[in-house]
């Protein structure tokens, strides 16, 4: 027996155990062959007993078995059953892992243990305890067995926001939690039982939540669940209630693979609305019945390396769906596309052939059924200093116009090409000079004409006295095919001028680009008003002109690279055929983007009308902050022959633990809120909460229907671990 400060180093055999052992300094008792698992233990006091086998140590045990170190303030085992006992803040620290606890028996032989008080760390989850834990190997991954164990994400000791227990849970570190009999615990309130849970640590899946009030929607609960199908295809499935409106279904699916491959998504979505939008005066909205759906479909597929195949297609039951279920989605774009396309990128060109097409005739849409277009890009022509580019466009167009409206709708057959040489030249050193020349060709299977005539209408009254009025009709007559031919000429010119000073320790450099751009156009052989409008193709009028402008960079560097502190672009158009009474001078267009640091951002554009002396259209937005912690964002929006838009975003940190937010969106043109709200946010180590509400008062369409105010209520909570699952994400509404 040994007592004192002692080191005591053993070796485990196949056949039988041998010790070697010895005090500090002292030498060490050889083995008879090589250990198989060596063990190296200290404590301040040990006593071992190599006939038995029998180990116990007090005060500062640490015991190394392989690769595994075991920590504790007393310990006892026996070498010959491979089974050690700690007691007293025990540390197991095993591939990278450490847990800890009050209590375990260990196994040497398969490195398993059942503890007591067990708090272990296997990121993002945090082990409370566990009546066993037993790993195993699967291929190449290290699999750990829980029973009867408690989980979570929070860090706090003794006191955790949120918890699951589970009757067995299977971890394989980095990759997924797989938990059978799983009842989630909010403080100490049982919330949740889930008999089967399954994760990929990596991925957001799980359910998620979204409750709340709203004026328009009535007390909802917008639920999902996230799930993985297979390696390439996830799930979520939808499941809505809205006290005023019903029960909505939804299925999503997505699919990817790395690299070349495919990628997409298929979302439907069902509602059984309890009280559907329904104006008789709206042609839109007077059929629309409680039997709402939509149906999106996105797809990508690669073919080869070069071409790809892309797909778009929205089927609704009515035009408001999107705006009344699917707010964010309807402000990012309010008219759905419906698309096919095909296209193949060569080294200098690339070949497309695409169909586009209407799938509700509550829009109005340009059909092209098909297209068929090949660009080449600026190209050298062999060793000359001439460069072409080129574009090529065969089309079978039809404007569709919306259901209800009084506008017919047209169509024609359109075979545009348009063609370009230039040659890039440099004088005098600094001076880039670029002529070129051009010609445009476009054939038209229909085109119209413009007739107008008198009309007069005499009423005669109760007297026999009558009056006439006179008013002037003008109607579209069609034509037949027709050609449009359309030359150009013209000439880019551009130098760069800076100026460095500063030094090394704040070096700052301005870099000025005067640019000017003259070109010649004569009138095309087909005007606009004699020909169907589909798109830009057919605006084309004539132009000389001359569109001139500066270019401003004030550069500095940060961390060795260069830094744009403030990048300027201002430029005009000088129209050098102008009419007699027309101002030649152009709106006046900028674009700054203005960057003093990484957290403060401005941006600034617009064009300014010389002849009204006024802005015509400006946007600005400024952005202060990290988003992370606090953001301030400010936005205006000005169209002169639309809306003026504010918009504003304040998020702060106020105080330990929580954020505050306040926003608004008012619009200038008409004197009215858009939108104006906030949220109030509890942060956690491991979940954050939070509550918000808004209000959105009513307003008039262009379209003449009534929007009635709306105001709303919501509750978020979710896991910092994982974002998107918890009572979070506004998915609907």
């Amino acid at each position: 027996m040994v007592n004192s400060k002692t080191v005591i180093m053993l070796a485990c055999f196949a056949a039988g155990t041998v010790v070697a052992l010895g005090q500090e300094g002292a030498g060490v008792r050889k083995a008879p062959a090589a250990p198989a698992a060596p063990i190296d233990a200290k404590a301040n006091k040990l006593i071992y007993d190599r006939n038995t086998g029998r180990l116990e140590a007090w005060g500062n045990v640490v015991i190394k078995v392989g690769s595994d170190e075991l920590r504790a303030d007393y310990m006892r085992g026996n070498t010959v059953t491979k089974t050690l006992y700690a007691v007293g803040n025990v540390i197991l620290r095993q591939d990278g892992k450490e847990m800890r606890g009050r209590r375990l028996r260990y196994n040497m032989a398969d490195r398993t243990g059942v503890w007591e008080g067990l708090e272990g760390s296997m990121e993002p989850f945090q082990i409370i305890e566990a009546k066993e834990i037993k790993r195993k190997y699967h291929g190449q991954q290290t699999v750990y067995i829980a029973t009867d164990a408690q989980v979570t994400t929070c860090n706090k000791k003794h006191h955790h926001h949120y918890r699951v227990a589970a009757k067995r849970a299977e971890l394989v570190p980095d990759h997924h939690l797989k938990v059978r009999g799983a009842t989630w615990y909010f403080g100490r309130v049982p919330v949740l039982y889930i008999p089967f849970w399954y994760r990929i640590l990596k991925e957001d899946f799980g359910f998620r939540f979204y409750p709340g009030h709203s004026s328009r929607m009535g007390t909802f609960l917008l639920s999902s669940v996230r799930y993985r199908i297979d390696p390439y295809t996830t799930g979520e499935s939808h499941f809505d209630l809205r006290s005023k409106r019903g029960l909505g279904l939804g299925q999503d699916l997505s699919w990817r693979t790395k690299g070349l491959g495919y990628l997409g998504d298929l979302t439907t979505y069902y509602v059984d609305d309890q009280e559907p939008v329904a104006d008789d005066e709206d042609p839109l909205t007077k059929d629309i019945d409680s039997q709402r759906y939509r149906v999106r479909l996105k797809h990508l597929q690669h073919v080869g390396r070069r071409s790809y195949i892309l797909t778009e297609l929205h089927y609704l039951s009515d035009a408001y769906i999107r705006e009344e279920f699917f707010e964010d989605e309807y402000r990012e774009r309010s008219q759905v596309d419906n698309y096919i396309t095909y296209t193949y990128r060569g080294d200098s060109y690339t070949a497309s052939i695409m169909g586009r097409g209407r799938l509700n005739d509550f829009y109005t849409t340009v059909t092209r059924l098909p297209e068929a277009s090949l660009s080449i890009l600026k190209t050298q022509m062999g060793n000359s200093s001439i460069y072409y580019e080129g574009e090529t466009t065969a089309s079978a167009l039809e404007r569709q116009y919306e259901k209800g409206a009084a506008d017919e709708d047209y169509s024609s057959l359109r075979f545009d090409t348009a063609h370009m040489l230039s040659r890039p030249t440099k004088c005098m050193g600094f001076l880039n000079v670029t002529p070129r020349a051009g010609w445009r060709g476009t054939y038209y299977s229909d085109t119209r004409t413009t007739v107008s005539y008198t009309q007069t209408t005499f009423v005669t009254n109760a007297a026999g006295f009558g009056t006439s009025t006179v008013t002037t009709v003008t109607e579209e007559v069609p034509q037949g095919a027709d050609f449009r031919s359309s030359p150009e000429v013209g000439l880019e010119t551009s130098f760069k001028a800076f100026k460095t000073w500063g030094g090394q320790v704040r070096p700052r450099r301005h870099v000025i680009e005067p640019y000017a751009n003259y070109t010649l156009r004569p009138e095309p052989s087909l005007l606009p008003d004699e020909i169907y409008q589909f798109d830009e193709v057919d605006e084309l009028v004539e132009d000389h002109s001359v569109r001139f402008g500066i270019r401003n960079k004030l550069q500095t560097k940060r961390n060795g690279e260069p830094w744009d502190l403030i990048d300027l672009d201002v430029n005009t158009r000088w129209d050098m055929e102008a009419e007699e009474g027309e101002d030649s001078m152009g709106n006046v267009s900028f674009d700054a983007e203005i960057r003093p640091s990484k957290v403060f951002k401005v941006d600034l554009d617009g064009t300014y009308d010389m002849e009204e002396s006024l802005l015509d259209e400006f946007n600005a937005q400024v952005n202060v902050g990290n988003k992370d912690i606090w953001a301030v964002v400010m936005e205006y929006r000005l169209r002169e022959d639309s809306d003026d838009l504010v918009f504003g975003d304040v998020t702060l940190p106020a105080g330990k633990g929580w954020t505050y937010n306040v926003y608004g969106r008012y619009r200038l043109d008409d004197g009215r809120w858009e939108e104006q709200g906030g949220f109030i946010q509890r942060n956690l180590d491991c979940m954050k909460i939070r509550t918000g509400a808004s209000v959105m008062p009513g307003y008039a369409r262009s379209d003449g229907t009534e929007r009635e105010d709306e105001w709303r209520i919501t509750l978020e909570m979710w896991l910092t671990a994982f974002p998107k699952i918890g009572f979070s994400g506004k998915h609907r509404n």
